[in-house]
């Protein structure tokens, strides 16, 4: 078997942090900024004492995922953001100038997800809440993405907090109808047909994934063989094939593959569209696509669940709830076959939350408090462990992404009935 691990894992961001200062301070915007290392974030100040903390993660994504030689130009590009902000954040725009720049943007719902623990962490900080951070209105996509708002100014992109959108004396809801409105028009240009069965979005425009809201205009521009399917591998490109068509799903895939090694990915799992809502869509074991379609599900779940693990471990430590264990969601691939199956793993004694995964691995550790050892009780599958033990044993929190909490251990008479078996 082979473990497949998530690439938020391995390198030194503090390097890559004084790297940036180095190119900041080589224009001398450093007085305004200063570094968190804590919640990994730059602190802005700006006028009348408010503050506006960026989190580095995208930034420090896309630097590690660039070659070597192109590294210089992404900490370029990031310095010219900063920079930059201190001024734009403020937003000294007309209310019809705001609303005119005004576009939905489709991103990770993780993006989303994330402010709302950052802003728990916040709390339980010495300082008062960023008023400009945290509290970001979207809408859930397919489970795994999310709409937001954003100002789609000439030099930034900036996505918008709910703060913002209501000094324009503007409701969240008809500031999403005047961002569609504003994406549409800004989409004359047709989808282009790149090989039969397969479109591509033609702008380029660091929205191109969004137009993905534009249902009208992609029922009529795109002809495809079974049900619509849709991905958004990353800002600037939207695919789009049919269910039915194998030749237009290899092809849409090679093409995601190529996207998902480059820096500022995205999400590569397809979305089909049914009764004009996107769904997450599931390949059929026997389809000549499933075993790519699951390792791109499986390296995007690996990411997810990385990334809210980090943050829930700082949580946890921030608000003396040590004793809680925070599962990590693991994968290994059977060498033979090729199929991927995932795993999280439960040790007895211990109060946990556990990701959703395909089985739950049972662990006891030694009753001699000078012995370490861990003794393995078996693998089961999720589902069957709790149809067993019942939604009072194991909770699901209601969050994203799905973690359920488990405070009881099954007793030995419950591992009996489980299908355990040693490995995947």
């Amino acid at each position: 078997m082979k473990s497949r691990h998530g690439n938020f894992e391995g390198k030194d961001r503090e390097r890559f942090v004084q790297a940036l200062f180095k190119e900041l301070t080589r224009t001398g915007a450093t007085e305004l900024i200063r570094y968190d290392s804590e919640d990994f974030m730059l602190v802005l100040k700006l006028e009348k004492e408010d503050e506006v903390r960026m989190n580095l993660h995208n930034a420090w994504q896309e630097y590690r995922n660039a070659p070597t030689a192109q590294r210089h130009q992404v900490l370029e590009r990031w310095a010219n953001l900063l920079r930059s902000m201190g001024d734009n954040l403020s937003y000294n725009f007309s209310r019809e100038e705001a609303l005119d720049m005004l576009l939905p943007r489709v991103l990770e719902r993780t993006f989303y997800e994330h402010q709302k623990l950052r802003a728990v962490l916040d709390k339980t900080s010495d300082q008062e809440p960023d008023r400009y951070m945290f509290n970001f209105p979207y809408q859930p996509i397919a489970k795994h993405l999310a709409s937001g708002l954003v100002l789609d100014m000439p030099e930034q992109i900036v996505i918008l907090p709910e703060a913002h959108i209501k000094e324009w004396q503007i409701s969240v809801e008809d500031a999403y109808e005047r961002s569609m409105s504003n994406l549409s028009r800004i989409s004359t240009d047709s989808m282009r047909k790149i090989s039969p069965g397969l479109y591509v979005s033609p702008w380029q425009d660091n929205h191109d994934g969004s137009r993905i809201l534009l249902l009208d205009k992609i029922k009529a521009e795109c002809e495809v063989e079974g049900e619509m399917l849709a991905f958004i591998p990353n800002r600037d490109h939207l695919l789009i094939t049919g269910a039915a068509d194998v030749a237009g799903l290899n092809n849409a895939l090679n093409i995601v593959e190529k996207i998902a090694a480059a820096p500022r990915s995205m999400s590569f799992v397809p979305l089909v569209l049914r009764s004009d809502k996107w769904e997450l869509y599931q390949l059929p074991a026997f389809h000549p696509e499933f075993t790519r379609f699951e390792q791109l599900m499986t390296d995007t779940l690996l990411t997810i669940y990385g990334e809210n693990k980090e943050l829930l471990d700082q949580l946890k430590n921030e608000t003396e709830q040590q004793d809680l264990y925070i599962a990590r969601f693991n994968a290994v691939q059977n060498t033979d076959t090729g199929k991927i199956s995932t795993y999280c793993v439960w040790s007895d004694g211990v109060e946990a939350l556990l990701p959703r995964t395909d089985f739950i691995g049972f662990a006891r550790y030694s009753s001699d408090p000078e012995n370490d050892d861990v003794t393995s009780l078996g693998l089961a599958p999720f589902d069957q462990v709790t149809e067993l033990l019942g939604p009072e044993t194991i909770v699901f929190d209601g969050c994203y992404p799905e973690r359920y909490r488990v405070k009881r251990f099954p007793t030995a008479q419950e591992l009996d009935q489980l299908t355990l078996k040693e490995e995947l």
